[in-house]
């Protein structure tokens, strides 16, 4: 790109897709190129973390991530060997198969379909242990935008609910507090004097009684046997640390988990993808060049159609000549 509307262009698309790539759980959609049959290695750049020790213990550590187990199957990581370098159950069937595939899907113009090789290699039903973690990869990538849409969702619904429940605890414990320290009401009688049927007056203080009254000891200050009250901000600790361990509801805890749900596991650094992938392979430049001859070819087959279709142009129709002879009339 030498136009310089287009590098600023490409620059923020490049800027946005690293922006998300770097949230990401990585090494799930790492797993989903790989297992992808018709991808698999080739994609990727010739660094260390790409050979096949290192793929090896990537799928190893997102098999235990998706099968919650503490190691992966030497089956799995042997399958995984042969399948990479197209030997053992794969040699010479899997590049025929992957060849017929793509033969059928441009005959029915439909996108290459990778559960067509899974199944190529199943026994029956049955898949083998290295397939059956290729359609859970995939099946949890493609789902990704539509999870991490209901995960934000759910997440923005408990903060809510905690946030609610906190709310309500700390208006049940003021109002609690505030009545507590209320001032006690006397409960003296009203004295009436039976000649006048009214109050009887309010005895004078002098001021000697006063400063008596201010050597004993107020009952705020007596010793009490109860015990102190929590301040504010034990009632606050105390409430968030609830909240903090609150149960989640059976719903969510059928919510599926998507790739964005946990850090991937092991030591596999996150890296941009500009140097994930080497787009200056050939493998690259093939299938950028395969896409457009479709596109293309795709393109000229509808001109083709609706040229056809246009005025002064008669397909005709394959009729015998008896019926030709009646349209004719």
């Amino acid at each position: 790109m030498n136009d310089p509307d287009d590098i600023i262009g490409r620059n923020a698309i490049v800027a946005s897709l690293e922006k998300r790539w770097a949230a990401t759980n990585q090494e799930m959609f790492l797993a989903a190129v790989i297992l992808n049959p018709f991808y698999r290695h080739e994609p990727f750049s010739a660094i260390v973390e790409f050979n096949n020790a290192s793929i090896g213990a990537l799928i190893g550590r997102v098999y235990m991530q998706i099968f919650r187990s503490k190691t992966a199957p030497d089956e799995v990581l042997i399958s995984l060997r042969d399948y990479l370098n197209g030997t053992g159950p794969f040699e010479g069937t899997l590049q025929a198969e992957l060849a017929m595939e793509t033969r059928n899907a441009h005959n029915e113009r439909r996108d290459l379909d990778p559960d067509k090789i899974f199944n190529a290699y199943s026994f029956g039903n049955h898949d083998m242990p290295l397939f059956q973690l290729a359609r859970r990869v995939l099946s949890i990538t493609s789902n990704s935008a539509s999870l991490e849409l209901k995960a934000r969702t759910r997440d923005e619904h408990q903060d809510q609910r905690k946030r609610d429940e906190l709310r309500k605890r700390f208006l049940a414990q003021g109002t609690q507090y505030h009545f507590d320290n209320q001032p006690q009401l006397s409960e003296t009688p009203l004295i009436i004097t039976p000649e006048s049927n009214t109050p009887a007056p309010v005895p004078t203080l002098r001021t000697s009684d006063l400063i008596q009254s201010s050597s004993i000891p107020h009952a705020m200050d007596a010793p009490s046997n109860n015990p102190p009250r929590n301040t504010f901000r034990d009632l606050i600790h105390q409430h968030m640390n609830q909240a903090a361990i609150a149960s989640i509801d059976q719903e969510d805890d059928e919510f599926p988990e998507g790739p964005i749900s946990h850090e991937p596991r092991g030591s596999f650094l996150k890296m941009p993808l500009a140097q994930i992938f080497d787009f200056e392979k050939s493998y690259w430049k093939n299938l950028i060049e395969e896409k457009v001859n479709r596109t293309f070819n795709e393109e000229l087959e509808l001109f083709q159609m609706l040229d056809l279709d246009g005025d002064g142009n008669d397909l005709g129709a394959d009729v015998d000549e008896a019926t030709a002879d009646i349209l004719s009339r």
